[in-house]
């Protein structure tokens, strides 16, 4: 489950200026349901700001009704001086735990016995909804606000986020008025119809718990269990030898990672971003025997896409594209994905 996302803060009128950003003091006015009328920058700004001042536990459910697919998780999120440590306990589908500290995660998956070790690097926290969504504010929506609800058991505002082109999904938040945490997002058609939900079932904000204890829990490995570490360089595409021209209207690259084919296949990762919605590009050498099927696969607001191309140096390449974005966007990204003259990687 690709990761989700998170959220914000409250407004003067009823929290008082302290629990405001600079930016929404000196005036705050209202759309016509209730929800105070602030900026996309202010926003996103706030949800970005809520996750990392509050600690949490609860029930998470995502649910994907084109495919009547429903997942839950059990969170545990804390901020402990400049950290923010995670925990999440996947409640169906495959058994796994996972932690986080910073950009650091472990995963252990009981059944198989494998604890694995590794970098998230600027893609941020493993919870569904902390860290992947609203990096920064974009020209490519208009902000609509909406009503006041009631999500597990905590009032809410609700905001829309509405693409002004086709290649982005829409969404609609439902933030926690005191903190500003995003309680339940919806992702939204281009006809309006909800392709995916996330939401908490039951919320505890700031509540006591030990981060030491938590941080014990994350470095321990149980007896017989195998250490697995994925170690990832950070790179550019240019000093890969590659070049990206003409993305999608409103992406830009965000970061690019390359795994060197020691004991496992290397590949090459590239993440883009409009602020709100991203796109990964992974891209290895053609292999026969691993590289069989090509299509396209959808759940919920993630596709995929998976081909093979041959470049201009007659070497051929295995590209998956993933995102929660329309697989337009991914065609675009990866066709702005061009191999440079030469087989050998150029500098940036």
């Amino acid at each position: 489950m690709t990761s989700k996302r998170f959220f914000l803060q409250g407004m003067a009128l009823v929290l008082g200026a302290a629990s405001l950003p600079a930016v929404a003091k000196g005036g705050v006015s209202f759309g016509p349901a209730g929800a105070p009328d602030w900026s996309m920058e202010t926003w996103t700004a706030l949800f970005r700001k809520a996750p990392k001042e509050h600690s949490f536990k609860g029930v998470f459910i995502v649910s994907m009704p084109n495919v009547s697919s429903v997942s839950s998780s059990r969170i545990t999120h804390v901020v402990h001086k400049r950290d923010v440590i995670e925990r999440i306990e996947a409640l169906t589908g495959q058994q796994r735990i996972t932690y986080r500290r910073n950009a650091q995660a472990t995963t252990v998956f009981p059944d198989a016995k494998i604890v694995r070790h590794e970098q998230l690097g600027a893609q941020g926290g493993v919870f569904p909804g902390a860290g992947d969504r609203f990096k920064a504010a974009s020209a490519h929506y208009r902000v609509a606000p909406g009503g006041r609800g009631r999500i597990a058991g905590f009032e809410t505002y609700t905001v829309d986020f509405r693409p002004l082109d086709g290649w982005r999904f829409g969404y609609r938040v439902w933030s926690d008025v005191k903190t500003g945490l995003v309680l339940k997002l919806q992702t939204l058609g281009s006809d309006g119809s909800v392709i995916e939900q996330s939401e908490f079932s039951e919320l505890a904000l700031d509540p006591a718990i030990k981060a030491d204890a938590l941080l014990a829990e994350m470095q321990r490995v149980p007896p017989g269990y195998k250490v697995v570490r994925s170690k990832a360089a950070v790179t550019t595409p240019a000093g890969e030898g590659w070049s990206v021209q003409d993305l999608p209207a409103g992406f830009e690259p965000v970061t690019c990672y390359k795994r060197e084919p020691a004991k496992a296949h290397g590949w090459l990762q590239c993440v883009f971003s409009d602020g709100m919605a991203s796109v990964s590009i992974f891209l290895e050498r053609y292999d026969p025997e691993r590289h069989r099927q090509e299509g396209h696969m959808s759940m919920g607001a993630t596709h995929t896409l998976v081909t093979r191309s041959v470049d201009a140096n007659k070497t051929e390449w295995w590209a998956t594209v993933v995102g929660e974005v329309p697989t337009t966007t991914l065609r675009g990204v990866l066709k702005a994905m061009e191999r440079l003259p030469g087989d050998k990687p150029a500098r940036p």
